[in-house]
């Protein structure tokens, strides 16, 4: 269910939510090793789907056998004012492969997990019952982390505020 929506997304006509642009962005300007991770897997598949046109690279097995500019002929074809949706794509891709395997469910979500389901929330996907509690799970985590972090600045700033004890 969630890829179906994934290629509704990534092919819907008009512009992209500025969530959207902000995640494509993010992403593909970020020092996140998930990415770095995903492109270097070399793998196709995931954005073929969410594009909705054949994986390029569905026969070879191999990642050093793979077409080297796997999606020329989508961005020749694609209009301008929907680039975006290749970039939303790649993105998508990235997040489903390396964020959303079972180890998404189990334990203290990532960050990136969290913020991926948080994104799917934000563009109308209905999150199934284990999405909705590793959701909340991950936001607990973020409340408790943005918590301590302002305990440790306050204390901080405590800190520097007493002066001294002459000796």
């Amino acid at each position: 269910m969630r890829h179906e929506f994934l290629a509704t997304l990534c092919t819907k006509k008009g512009s992209p939510s500025s969530a959207a642009w902000s995640l494509i962005l993010t992403t593909l300007t970020g020092t996140m090793h998930m990415f770095e991770h995903f492109i270097g897997t070399h793998d196709t598949a995931l954005t073929a789907a969410f594009l909705r046109v054949p994986d390029p690279n569905a026969d070879r097995s191999s990642k050093w056998n793979r077409v080297s500019n796997p999606f020329a002929g989508v961005i020749a074809a694609t209009p301008a004012s929907r680039r975006w949706q290749i970039l939303l794509a790649l993105t998508c891709a990235a997040y489903e492969q390396q964020v959303m395997g079972d180890s998404a469910w189990r334990g203290e979500p990532s960050p990136h997990t969290t913020e991926w389901l948080s994104f799917l929330k934000s563009q109308g996907y209905v999150l199934s019952d284990i999405e909705t509690k590793t959701l909340a799970k991950g936001q607990e985590r973020a409340q408790r982390r943005a918590a301590d972090l302002a305990a440790q600045k306050t204390e901080g700033t405590q800190d520097e505020e007493v002066e001294p004890v002459a000796a």
